[in-house]
């Protein structure tokens, strides 16, 4: 009979707790951390409601929900969005980590009331949406990381408010293109990344405001050429990431005048010429053309003179010189040529060695592909 009755009391537990765990809530563990104090939140939201009142938990002895400076996710939840209780409770916000959840969008509600808010994280969710006014009233934000969700567009006027803005990841994402004004505001951005999305044709008007820019990743999309001029008014990039897309040629005229650029990383595209006037006309010390057509090699050395890259780069700058040369008899404007194989009949410069290096990279390249990839997106 006690058998029984413990076995009933079991059941009973068991359905209650199943019960509950249906149930939509919001609580906060709240501690002291090295940014000051904060809420390590945990809810259950399934179904994306918005008309919560309160999020429960007992404050430290001495602080209220305006104290509250930072605010971390403390276990996976369940909630396709951002409900707008976690703002208006805590307003004076600063730091937010949503990241490695399940979230689907971002509304127009979901950081309104943080004014203050400085640094969002919200990688590795399922986000596919943003509203154009989700950042809106966020004019102190500096940091925003997107990268790892599913996102495939966004809105023109996103970014319209985040005058302050420093650094913006949007990595690993499906994003084809971007509105021709989007970054228009962000003078102060000095670190941008769109790495492992599918952009392929770089517009001017991206990065002619972009005047802090320090670091710029566009790697693994889909690029075949830059535009002339595309990068010129970059006139504090430090580094370029273009590693992985399918660049056949590198003009000088892409880059401008760059004095500060001092890594270019081209590793694993298609590239058959360079143009040596690039080394001359910026502060590059490091070069990397591993698995091209016209060359195989990491230049990563700051002592090494202008001289030295010319000769490690010969290949692919003799290769550019005689293209350009061909082009130029034939009366061609020399930057419209964009590949090698695209005008075998007017500016054709390949030779027996040029071809057997092709094929054996085409070798390399299948081979490493996977490797690369798989590398690549552990960061």
């Amino acid at each position: 009979m006690k058998l029984k009755v413990l076995l009933s009391t079991f059941i009973f537990v068991l359905k209650f707790s199943s019960i509950v765990s249906q149930v939509e809530f919001f609580i906060c563990f709240y501690h002291l951390s090295s940014s000051g104090y904060a809420c390590e939140l945990e809810f259950f939201n399934p179904n994306g409601l918005n008309n919560f009142e309160d999020i429960d938990g007992m404050h430290l002895p001495g602080f209220t929900d305006s104290d509250v400076v930072e605010l971390n996710l403390f276990v996976r939840t369940n909630s396709p969005n951002i409900p707008a209780i976690i703002c208006q409770k805590f307003r004076n916000l600063r730091f937010v980590n949503l990241g490695q959840n399940t979230f689907q969008r971002v509304d127009d509600y979901s950081f309104s009331n943080c004014t203050s808010l400085s640094f969002l994280i919200l990688q590795d969710n399922e986000i596919s949406f943003i509203n154009e006014r989700a950042f809106i009233r966020n004019s102190e934000l500096r940091t925003l990381h997107m990268s790892f969700n599913l996102i495939k567009a966004l809105p023109e006027n996103l970014f319209q408010n985040q005058i302050n803005l420093d650094f913006i990841d949007f990595n690993n994402n499906l994003i084809s293109q971007l509105p021709t004004s989007i970054f228009k505001s962000l003078k102060k951005l000095t670190h941008w990344n769109f790495g492992f999305n599918q952009l392929s044709s770089p517009r001017h008007e991206w990065f002619e405001n972009l005047q802090s820019l320090e670091t710029l990743y566009y790697h693994y999309n889909s690029i075949a050429e830059l535009p002339r001029n595309i990068f010129s008014r970059l006139l504090n990039v430090k580094q370029i990431e273009l590693y992985g897309n399918n660049l056949k040629m590198i003009h000088a005229d892409s880059f401008g005048f760059l004095p500060t650029l001092q890594s270019l990383n081209l590793f694993f595209n298609n590239i058959n010429a360079f143009d040596g006037n690039l080394i001359d006309y910026t502060g590059i010390t490091d070069v990397d053309l591993t698995l091209n057509l016209c060359a195989n090699r990491l230049i990563q050395d700051s002592s090494a003179t202008r001289a030295i890259m010319r000769a490690e780069l010969s290949q692919c700058i003799r290769n550019y010189d005689n293209i350009m040369s061909v082009c130029r008899q034939n009366s061609k404007e020399a930057f419209e040529v964009s590949s090698i194989d695209n005008n075998k009949e007017e500016c054709s410069a390949k030779d027996q060695q040029i071809r057997k290096l092709e094929a054996e990279v085409k070798i390399l390249r299948n081979v490493n592909l996977k490797l690369v990839n798989d590398k690549e997106k552990k960061f």
